[in-house]
């Protein structure tokens, strides 16, 4: 095949040559070195990248809050979002397995039981999540509030502070 015809393949599959040569298994080599490394699928590194970008445009707080949200919970929460993730799971796969049931009509009691628990853990550990970055941030904010009660601040700092609008 003609390095031309690899070329526009690339160009329009948004994908390297390596890629369509079957030489990396994601279509770019960030997204292998990233997948290597964190095991995420191809899907995910794309919203995650998207999302990303999207933080760059007027009015993305939505966008940005929710990477920083990711950030947060991967940073801070250590085994509480591994136990977090595990329940996820868990549930989703127990609601995977209750629709197809549903689908065949052979719902049984014990599959809807453990679509429920898995369900009720999920939540309880995403509050536990939730709560921890909650302290993490309110520390931050009463770290900050400590500082600036020790720490006054010079003339020029505050004249940047009026400017700035802080």
């Amino acid at each position: 095949m003609s390095g031309k015809y690899i070329l526009a393949y690339c160009k329009f599959f948004h994908c390297s040559a390596d890629y369509l040569l079957g030489l990396i298994e994601m279509p770019t080599h960030a997204e292998t070195d990233i997948h290597a490394e964190t095991g995420l699928s191809t899907e995910a590194i794309d919203r995650l990248i998207e999302w990303n970008k999207k933080t760059k445009l007027p009015r993305s707080d939505s966008y940005h809050n929710s990477i920083l949200f990711i950030s947060d919970l991967l940073e801070c929460c250590g085994v509480q979002s591994v136990a977090l993730a595990q329940n996820v799971y868990n549930y989703l796969l127990c609601k995977k397995i209750s629709e197809t049931e549903n689908l065949t009509s052979k719902i049984t009691k014990g599959i809807h039981d453990k679509y429920e628990v898995a369900r009720v853990r999920a939540s309880y550990k995403f509050l536990d999540c939730l709560e921890y970055i909650y302290i993490r941030i309110l520390k931050i904010f009463q770290l900050k509030e400590s500082l600036q009660k020790t720490y006054s601040k010079t003339n020029e700092e505050k004249y940047w502070d009026d400017i700035l609008g802080v």
